[in-house]
């Protein structure tokens, strides 16, 4: 069993989210982030906005409850990378079939900016 420190641990966790998003957007070139508030979205969006397969723009769902809305924490990140931000708000009223295809796909990491441009 090979023994890591800390130090070496993050830098090949780092590494390896790099190559991660780095396929997701070679197997999907032009794709746009899925962004929240979350540490994950957060990284994927940090290391996409430095890849050339980046759409160049990020979209975050808002709830209507506070507790569970992160527009404001989503759009910190988004101005942190420079990237264009599209909000959408979905109220408990929303018809799920009503919402834009670019907020109905299920990637984990990215929409191709294609469906994520598609007007609703």
């Amino acid at each position: 069993k090979q023994k890591i420190n800390y130090h070496d641990a993050v830098a090949e966790a780092w590494k390896l989210f790099d190559i991660a998003v780095k396929r997701c957007l070679d197997a999907q070139p032009n794709s746009d982030v899925l962004l929240s508030g979350g540490i994950d979205s957060n990284l994927v969006l940090a290391l996409a906005s430095t890849s050339d397969g980046f759409g160049g723009h990020a979209f975050t769902v808002g709830f209507d409850d506070a507790k569970y809305d992160e527009r404001a924490l989503s759009k910190l990140s988004a101005e942190k990378y420079n990237v264009p931000h599209e909000l959408m708000q979905i109220l408990p009223s929303a018809n799920p079939t009503a919402i834009r295809p670019s907020f109905r796909r299920s990637a984990p990491c990215v929409l191709p900016s294609s469906t994520a441009a598609a007007p609703s």
